[in-house]
């Protein structure tokens, strides 16, 4: 009897188990929270918020090439966000935040691209903000204006704390 409630409780695993891992749609991108709340992102009118400490991956939905939706780490969030083969041209506004009093380590996997053809940073960063850069991934920054690839806003705007420890980031 032990032996068989064994051979099932060892099937149930290996079909749990196997069950491969996917991510809730965010209109142009995929959220997969690795760590922390399920519910610790939202989406909304474009804009995809990580507003809760943790661990997530974000790459491009099905059937779209070129994303206008934004990404923004909260104020007071600490987050690892993983980005893998993103194609951001935000149109007017940052591709990627990270809000004053936010942490944020940003790990490239794959090929990314951000394009802003506004005064904006690609990847904004103000004061009082840290992000570290990592991981084996690119980042092309363009910027058509007089935006940072990364740091302040256009115009002047100061930069919070930026560490570049891996990838390849041609900005």
């Amino acid at each position: 009897m032990i032996k068989r409630l064994m051979s099932v409780l060892l099937c149930l695993c290996f079909v749990f188990f196997s069950v491969p891992v996917s991510g809730d749609v965010a209109n142009d991108f995929v959220v997969r929270v690795i760590e922390g709340a399920e519910d610790g992102y939202t989406y909304t009118d474009g804009v995809l918020t990580f507003a809760s400490d943790g661990a997530y991956e974000v790459s491009m939905a099905d059937g779209v090439d070129v994303a206008t939706d934004v990404i923004v780490v909260a104020s007071g969030v600490t987050a690892e966000v993983r980005i893998n083969g993103l194609n951001i041209d935000p149109s007017n506004d940052n591709a990627f935040s990270v809000a004053a009093g936010a942490v944020c380590e940003l790990e490239l996997m794959g090929d990314n691209e951000f394009i802003e053809t506004e005064a904006y940073a690609n990847v904004h960063v103000p004061a009082d903000a840290a992000i570290t850069i990592v991981g084996e991934g690119s980042l092309n920054v363009i910027n058509m204006s007089e935006g940072a690839g990364i740091g302040g806003s256009g115009g002047g705007g100061a930069a919070g704390s930026i560490t570049i420890n891996g990838g390849i980031i041609d900005a």
